[in-house]
């Protein structure tokens, strides 16, 4: 049955999610972030949801119930932009340039991010507004997918990056988790971050 496939790795997303959130959880203690806090909630509920609707159509989680380690989807997420760096043409990108960056997962391009700022800037530039963001996404469909001129910031301090939506159109998503505006989320390496319909995986 098509809706029980649907359902099982529905939950199986959801599991991953939020053992993402719980890590960060404990990496934050008391300080963490009320984004991640609804964050997690949300995604208990979507998979308490899917688990729910499961049960109803007759079907089991057994299958899915191993499979909440982190680890293991994340090569998965990886996987595509490895491949797309050693894709025939692209091969001298394959090693990617150490320093916080962003691979765009359409085509591989990697962006670094600039080390001397405390803020950067993602979305597009506008010279009749003068908006001249660090990391400009027009060359990457930023318009087609989305991008607000002024869509999010990264922030970081003593090595801990955050990621912030500035009220963009069409919102910023961290493993698949819509950001509230001007809600600090913490990032860690090897997450998905789509700016509209853009998507990008950080690394540090």
């Amino acid at each position: 049955n098509d809706e029980i496939e649907r359902l099982q790795e529905e939950i199986a997303r959801q599991d991953q999610i939020i053992a993402q959130f719980e890590q960060m959880q404990a990496t934050f203690g008391a300080a963490t972030p009320p984004a991640v806090v609804q964050g997690l909630a949300d995604a208990r509920a979507a998979r308490d949801q899917a688990a729910s609707d499961l049960a109803a159509l007759g079907g089991t989680t057994a299958t899915v119930t191993p499979m909440p380690t982190p680890a293991t989807p994340a090569p998965a997420i990886a996987a595509p932009i490895e491949a797309a760096a050693s894709a025939p043409g692209t091969a001298p990108i394959a090693p990617s340039p150490a320093g916080p960056r962003l691979v765009i997962v359409e085509g591989g391009q990697v962006l670094k991010l600039p080390t001397d700022k405390s803020e950067i800037t993602v979305g597009r530039e506008d010279p009749v507004s003068n908006i001249f963001p660090e990391v400009d996404m027009t060359a990457f469909g930023g318009e087609a997918g989305g991008v607000s001129r002024q869509h999010a910031r990264l922030t970081q301090s003593n090595g801990q990056w955050m990621i912030i939506d500035l009220n963009s159109t069409n919102y910023t998503r961290v493993d698949g988790t819509r950001l509230e505006p001007n809600v600090a989320m913490p990032l860690r390496d090897g997450m998905r971050i789509q700016f509209g319909r853009i998507a990008a995986i950080f690394h540090l």
